[in-house]
């Protein structure tokens, strides 16, 4: 991809009063032709010669016009820039719609007041425009700063706002209703059967979260973690007493049960073959969850306020967001996949007794989601200065709370999405034959001889585990049977799975 040589908005003001601070993932430039380049963790736009900024205040206008609300990247820029700027820009232009937004982002980014006097006049007008993000559409109109006569319909609030850019692959997928595929997926089926599915992939679930992890929990935390996720949308997860019950919930060793937001510097990691420590992800200080965790919790009530908005992208800015502030020191990542369910229950994405099993695609697309975290973690990990001890015991210089508050969750988003269209096409319909064909075989068994159950059910899967045969080793399971009772059988099972393969 070409560099930025003539950058333009975001690009070009960090480039000029923040230079130390990343580009945003949208990068606008000056060029011939107008054209779109994308790449792995940035997309270049290029724009033609009519559209050259020559002032900061061009740039500022040229950001609010065709590029995303980035506010991580705004909020480096306004700290920066001279507030003469904005202020002389809404002094020449005080009903200008470009000028009132740049105005709101400076006082609410920076907290300080310009010598302003109250826009009087003028219509409200959007923050961010819904064409290149996923904005707020909760009521009938978005929260309203009266001072600017701005609506701030981003998804967050202030100091905890995440970025979801309005891309072709979420546009694509915001047309496919995947509930509704669902409920035709079970139309057909007997509702006895589809709730035994739904009962099943409640547990796959949960198996997964805790696999994702490299956990095997016990009998018992397995079924409280089953009920939980059935009671997915009903209970309140926005407050701190709750998510740490959550926690104590999911972690298995009370040990490391959770009292409040974490007290220690935290990472996530991996070790070397020299047996150092690999640091992916330095996570925020402790001292900053407070603040963090109250924004992020407030940007989840707004959310869950705004059942027009995209479901899962809401869900993905809400578990995401969770997952990177890590306000644990265990357990994050269970809660995290906990929580897009919560999310998609909540807004009424997820029709009754019904799940997506999303923790079953991402324990078998690992390096997607692992990638998908990356894309964020990475570039906070080149910006933190920190240093590990001989106990492995982080940390971490100055502040660094400004580099969590403005996640840009796009991919997440997109992959959230791609997580449910799999559970659609694939798990759903594949549990469903499952049980169908299972039943079928265990009806037939259970005609041909009158054995136990739990008998039929061991020969149904040890044929079905050594394809369609009985193996010699596991001969010896059914003595009472002759060897033309077992071929019998073996047929009974075959034939009611047919191409069916293994589960």
């Amino acid at each position: 991809m070409a560099g930025i040589a003539q950058p333009l908005g975001l690009t070009a003001l960090l480039r000029e009063f923040s230079p130390n601070v990343a580009p945003p993932t949208v990068q606008s430039r000056l060029g011939t032709t107008r054209r779109t380049e994308v790449g792995v963790h940035s997309i270049v736009e290029t724009y033609p010669a009519p559209f050259d900024c020559q002032t900061p205040r061009d740039h500022l206008r040229f950001a609010l016009s065709h590029e995303p609300v980035d506010l991580r990247a705004w909020h480096a820029v306004l700290h920066a820039l001279p507030p003469s700027i904005v202020t002389a820009w809404v002094d020449s232009q005080p009903t200008g719609g470009y000028a009132r937004r740049c105005w709101y982002l400076y006082e609410r980014l920076t907290r300080q007041t310009l010598p302003l006097p109250d826009a009087g006049i003028g219509v409200y007008v959007a923050l961010a425009k819904a064409e290149r993000q996923i904005v707020w559409e909760g009521a009938r109109s978005a929260p309203r700063s009266t001072r600017h006569r701005v609506c701030n319909n981003l998804l967050g609030v202030g100091s905890y706002c995440p970025l979801v850019r309005r891309t072709p692959k979420l546009q694509e997928f915001q047309k496919q209703d995947f509930g509704r595929r669902v409920r035709d997926i079970a139309a057909p089926v007997d509702p006895a059967i589809f709730r035994r599915v739904a009962n099943y992939l409640y547990l796959a679930e949960t198996k997964s979260s805790y696999a994702i992890e490299g956990e095997k929990p016990s009998a018992s935390r397995e079924e409280r973690f089953v009920e939980l996720l059935a009671r997915a949308g009903q209970a309140n997860v926005i407050d701190q007493e709750t998510l740490t019950e959550l926690q104590r919930l999911i972690v298995q060793d009370e040990r490391f049960w959770a009292n409040g937001w974490r007290a220690k510097q935290v990472y996530v990691g991996r070790q070397r073959h020299d047996y150092s420590e690999d640091v992916r992800y330095p996570c925020p200080q402790p001292q900053a969850l407070t603040n963090l965790m109250k924004a992020w919790l407030s940007m989840v009530e707004k959310i869950l306020s705004a059942p027009k908005t995209d479901a899962v992208a809401l869900a993905a800015c809400a578990s995401f967001g969770f997952v990177y502030i890590h306000p644990f020191e265990d357990g994050n990542g269970r809660i995290h996949r906990f929580l897009i369910h919560h999310i998609l229950a909540k807004l009424g994405y997820t029709p009754p007794g019904v799940i997506f099993p999303v923790s079953a695609v991402i324990a078998r697309r690992l390096r997607d989601y692992e990638a998908v975290l990356e894309s964020v973690s990475k570039g906070i990990r080149e910006q933190v200065n920190f240093h590990l001890d001989d106990r492995n015991e982080m940390t971490v210089a100055g502040d660094t709370t400004d580099l969590y508050r403005y996640p840009d969750l796009t991919a997440h988003a997109e992959f959230l999405y791609e997580c449910i269209a799999e559970t659609v096409e694939r798990d759903w319909p594949q549990e469903i034959r499952f049980i169908e064909s299972f039943d079928r075989a265990f009806r037939g068994a259970q005609e041909r001889i009158d054995m136990p159950d739990k008998d039929i059910r061991l020969l149904i899967r040890l044929v079905r585990q050594h394809d369609g045969k009985l193996s010699a080793a596991k001969r010896d399971r059914f003595p009472k049977l002759t060897d033309a009772e077992i071929a019998s059988l073996e047929t009974i099972v075959s034939e009611a799975f047919g191409e069916e393969p293994v589960s």
